[in-house]
């Protein structure tokens, strides 16, 4: 139905009970207005420049995507003041609150992210593929991947990319990944960015010639 309290909005949610409609417009405001008779109920002037925005179940809490800055941020819908925020490497397109009120999802491209807003950072990022493989990585580097998976993760360090099977018996850790995905941390653990470059490996002092059908 059209609500004609809410004027301009770009995007629209119902709460989970359907009781309530929550609306922001290209001009930051924030509106909630009653479902059933679409009477506005509260507006909130220049607060969220969105570009996708969640409600929590019980309605107290709004996860927003920022169209101007990079970041995630939650907002307290009874008094429209912002709260935490987690600033995103990779501009989120759209984002949806969990049940805890604390861990989120953002899909960001080709690739969804969970993240915590207890600890201010991406838990693990999920990529999957048109073969139907798929990759679970940490920001520490920690992983877990489907069979064919791997295939598509490579290590660059400086000008050199190296194959992910450099690092496997050290980094592929689907324990650790669960950890990070319940809220656990990772910090005691060493990252990928902190191991040496792989020994590169090259032929030395070669004859000149070879007079033998043999090489010793």
């Amino acid at each position: 139905r059209k609500m004609e309290s809410i004027k301009g909005a770009n995007l629209s949610v119902y709460s989970a009970n359907g009781q309530y409609v929550y609306a922001v417009d290209l001009y930051g405001n924030f509106y909630v207005a009653d479902a059933a008779t679409g009477k506005l109920l509260k507006r909130f002037a220049d607060h969220i420049y969105t570009a996708s925005f969640d409600v929590s179940q019980d309605r107290k809490t709004l996860i927003a995507a920022d169209l101007t800055f990079p970041e995630l941020s939650l907002w307290h819908t009874a008094t429209g003041k912002k709260g935490a925020v987690i600033a995103v490497d990779r501009p989120a397109t759209g984002v949806m609150l969990n049940a805890d009120g604390h861990t989120a999802w953002a899909r960001q491209w080709i690739s969804a992210s969970q993240y915590d807003f207890r600890t201010g950072k991406e838990s693990a990022q999920f990529i999957s593929f048109a073969d139907g493989e798929w990759i679970v990585i940490t920001p520490e580097g920690y992983y877990n991947a489907s069979p064919g998976g791997e295939r598509y993760l490579s290590v660059r360090v400086k000008d050199q990319v190296y194959g992910i099977e450099n690092y496997r018996e050290a980094f592929f850790r689907p324990d650790l990944v669960k950890i990070a995905l319940a809220g656990g941390s990772l910090q005691n653990f060493r990252k990928l960015g902190d191991i040496k470059q792989p020994p590169s490996v090259q032929i030395v002092d070669t004859p000149a010639s070879v007079n033998t059908d043999e090489v010793m």
